[in-house]
């Protein structure tokens, strides 16, 4: 009879200053910001440049985390913040939110990975956390779980992060730190 091999914890921050983070075990941490690229739209006769998901990249962050589940099969579990519109949010950013939200769970689900999409309330009152300020939850993520703090301020340090996707970092990591303590 084979070894049953500790599950990885995945968690999703799916907007687009959001990330992917998932927990290999209590010390090894790995993730990245949600891939963006620039795009050119052309508004009211006028040509911006707007930020949007780099979908073969998101597809290659989901490859990886798939391969560092190795040879072994190793159960994955992604736990994806479920979103929703909010009061004064824009129609056009809301539709843009949903529209990521949508591409990742069409990618996990076409992955067969399991993934429970979780609001935002339900986490964070799991957690202790209702009401934090993003200083509170970073503070609350190092005391729970330092590598990963360790993990992402790194990624800070190496400037691969900018301050709103490093708060997704710990946002994803938390998510993935839910998972742990309650789909165990």
């Amino acid at each position: 009879m084979g070894c049953v091999m500790d599950p990885i914890f995945v968690g999703v921050d799916p907007g687009l200053d959001g990330a992917i983070v998932w927990r290999l075990n209590d010390v090894q941490w790995c993730g990245t910001p949600v891939p963006t690229t620039v795009a050119a739209r052309r508004v009211r006769g006028k040509t911006r440049r707007v930020r949007a998901l780099d979908l073969p990249s998101m597809s290659g962050v989901l490859a990886d985390v798939v391969d560092d589940a190795g040879l072994a099969p190793r159960p994955i579990h992604v736990v994806i913040e479920h979103v929703a519109a909010r009061p004064g949010q824009g129609v056009a950013s809301m539709f843009n939110f949903g529209f990521g939200y949508g591409v990742w769970i069409g990618m996990l689900t076409v992955l067969g990975l399991p993934t429970y999409r979780i609001a935002p309330r339900t986490w964070k009152a799991e957690l202790g956390l209702l009401g934090a300020t993003p200083d509170e939850e970073r503070a609350w993520l190092a005391a729970h779980a330092p590598a990963a703090t360790a993990y992402i301020a790194q990624r800070r340090r190496e400037k691969t992060a900018t301050k709103a996707q490093a708060a997704g970092m710990v946002d994803a990591a938390l998510l993935a730190l839910y998972g742990a303590q309650t789909l165990t």
